[in-house]
């Protein structure tokens, strides 16, 4: 009796012009997961911050991490400021629902549609009062066994987008300004023919107050003992200096950025891993240096710190470091 009544179900859709079935096994136990969740008491809603890992997919929940993360680092970041009463970035209002408040009553499922192999969309009626009244649309997939959230998609009547292009829009003014700025940095360092820049030729602007005092310094210090050799009784002995690229890996310097890929939020800013090329040889060099953005009181990102890799010039080493013992004559290059 069963596969009979799925085969008259299957008929059913066609005829009414559904593109896909809805299996009615698989309706059942996705309208009892999104009632469930519908039906919660207040305290217990989805809210942002307080996801369940269960109920929501792998990919929304690592967008919810990141976008977490982002705002505990720009609390911190203002409270550290020259101005910590300004309000921090966070988001705000109801990230999963159309009205900003959220809703108070949930008015049951009006519709359930087939949106490929293993994915639905829901239509649940919610409210916030007698005069306010909205439909979302909730897309489930099947995920390691279960029915998960995957996105809710909110009326237009209300607002436009998602709670994923909310969350990415979050992120976007974030982490476009630092992937920006790290991009800006190491095309002004690449190399298309010749050598590697001077390690102080940088722009300022681009790169965090802390390190670019200790960029000067190493190039004054470069300079004194330039000097000092110069004037002693043997000028023809060499100063110290710094020889090679010192903002990558490889002596030469790099001629193509591969990729940018921001790897994580901190507390004080993000790292971000920069894939670079030096494809001026018959057997190309291709390595991955990591790059710390910070975010300076005036709002700006900035870089403050290169994470060498493992192999090259400075493996497994980072800028500042190099930089301090260049200048203190601990390791000099």
């Amino acid at each position: 009796m069963k596969k009979l009544r799925l085969i008259g179900i299957f008929i059913a859709g066609l005829a009414s012009g559904f593109s896909a079935p809805v299996w009615a096994d698989d309706e059942a136990d996705v309208r009892q997961m999104v009632d469930a969740l519908y039906r919660r008491p207040p305290s217990q809603q989805l809210s942002f911050g307080r996801e369940d890992p269960a109920l929501i997919s792998a990919e929304l929940y690592a967008l919810v991490q990141r976008a977490s993360a982002e705002a505990r680092r720009s609390a911190i970041a203002v409270k550290k400021s020259d101005y910590p009463t300004n309000k921090p970035y966070f988001i705000e209002g109801d990230l999963y629902s159309s009205m900003y408040e959220g809703f108070r009553a949930y008015g049951g499922i009006r519709s359930i549609r087939s949106a490929g192999e293993g994915r639905y969309r829901v239509e649940v009626e919610l409210s916030y009062d007698k005069d306010t009244h909205w439909v979302d649309t909730v897309s489930i997939i099947r995920e390691d066994g279960q029915w998960k959230i995957d996105d809710i998609g909110y009326d237009a009547h209300l607002q436009s987008g998602s709670a994923k292009e909310e969350l990415l829009s979050f992120l976007g003014w974030s982490e476009n300004g630092v992937r920006q700025v790290v991009e800006a940095f190491y095309q002004s360092r690449r190399v298309s023919s010749g050598w590697a820049k001077h390690f102080a030729n940088v722009d300022a602007a681009l790169i965090s107050r802390k390190l670019y005092a200790l960029i000067q310094e190493a190039a004054a210090e470069e300079a004194r003992s330039a000097r000092e050799i110069q004037n002693s009784d043997h000028p023809t002995d060499k100063p110290k200096m710094f020889e090679g690229d010192l903002y990558s890996n490889l002596y030469e310097g790099y001629s193509a950025i591969d990729a940018i890929r921001i790897i994580r939020a901190l507390e004080d800013g993000y790292l971000v891993e920069v894939t670079l090329a030096n494809r001026h040889y018959s057997e190309p060099w291709v390595w991955t240096d990591t790059v710390f953005v910070i975010e300076e009181p005036e709002g700006l990102w900035k870089i403050d710190d290169i994470y060498y890799a493992g192999k090259g010039s400075h493996a497994g080493d980072r800028l500042k470091k190099v930089l301090q013992s260049f200048i203190t004559n601990e390791n000099p290059p």
